[in-house]
C-alpha cells in the first residue's frame, strides 16, 4: 500500500531528524515493489564526515557501532577514534593531493604530458575517499568522456587507479583527466604558455574558463555518479 509506504518514510525521516545528533545529511529513502501488493523501503546512508552520532530517544542518550559481528554500544576508546576521524580524514586527502601533484610534476604518474605549463584540479569526494568499490569502472570506460577536460579528447584507457581519458599531441597528453576508482578526479591541462613577443605568457581568460568548466563538469559527473559530497577541491 503506497500510503502505509510513504508513513514509513515519514516516520523513519522524522526518527533521523529528530532521534540523532549531530543530523546525518543525505540520507536518502525509496519504496520498492517486491510484489502481491507489498513494498519495502530501502535507505541509503552516506559515510558521515562528522562521526560520532549520538542516538537518544525516551530519556536514553547512547554511541553504537556496527560491524560484521551487528552493533554494540561504543566504548571509550572507539569513541576517542571516531571523535579524531574528521581530522586524519582531511590530513590523509591533503597528503594525497601533494603526493599526486609531485608525481605529475616528476612524470612518475606513468602518465606522460608536455610538460608545456600546468593547471592540475583535484576533487575528492571525501565520502567515498579510499573506497576503491565505489566507481564502476567498466560502465564509466563505456563513456568516459563526460568529464573530458576538452571536446578533442579521443584517447581513453584503464589504468591501475581507474580510468584515463584525454588529447594527446606528439605522443603525450596534452589535456587528460583521470577517474579514480573511489571517485576522485584529477585534471591536468600540460600545454598553457604561449609565445608572445619573445616573452612565455599564460592565457589569463582561457585559464579561468577552463578551471571554472572542469570543477562544474567534474561535479556534475560525480552526483550523477552518486557522490553525496563534501567536496575537497
Amino acid at each position: 500500500d503506497g500510503t502505509i509506504t510513504d508513513v514509513g518514510i515519514q516516520r523513519m525521516e522524522n526518527w533521523c531528524r529528530d532521534g540523532l545528533e549531530p543530523r546525518v545529511a543525505s540520507v536518502h529513502m525509496r519504496p520498492i515493489d517486491v510484489g502481491n501488493g507489498r513494498s519495502v523501503i530501502a535507505i541509503s546512508i552516506p559515510r558521515s564526515m562528522n562521526p560520532p552520532h549520538r542516538v537518544y530517544m525516551q530519556g536514553s542518550n547512547r554511541f553504537f557501532i556496527r560491524n560484521s559481528n551487528g552493533k554494540h554500544e561504543a566504548s571509550v576508546e572507539e569513541l576517542r577514534h571516531l571523535f579524531g576521524f574528521g581530522a586524519r580524514l582531511s590530513d590523509e586527502i591533503a597528503s594525497f593531493i601533494n603526493d599526486r601533484r609531485a608525481r605529475i610534476r616528476d612524470q612518475t604518474d606513468h602518465l606522460a604530458d608536455l610538460g608545456n605549463g600546468r593547471l592540475t584540479i583535484h576533487i575528492v569526494n571525501a565520502s567515498s575517499f579510499r573506497d576503491q568499490t565505489f566507481v564502476d569502472l567498466k560502465k564509466l570506460y563505456a563513456d568516459p568522456y563526460r568529464f573530458s577536460p576538452s571536446s578533442d579528447a579521443t584517447k581513453r584507457r584503464v589504468v591501475l587507479e581507474g580510468v584515463v581519458v584525454g588529447s594527446k599531441s606528439e605522443g603525450k597528453f596534452d589535456c587528460r583527466c583521470l577517474i579514480a576508482r573511489d571517485g576522485t578526479i584529477e585534471t591536468v591541462f600540460s600545454d598553457l604558455l604561449r609565445d608572445r613577443d619573445g616573452g612565455l605568457l599564460i592565457p589569463g581568460q582561457w585559464l579561468v574558463e577552463q578551471l571554472l568548466g572542469t570543477v562544474k563538469n567534474c561535479l556534475d559527473g560525480l552526483i550523477d555518479l552518486g557522490a553525496t559530497g563534501p567536496f575537497v577541491i
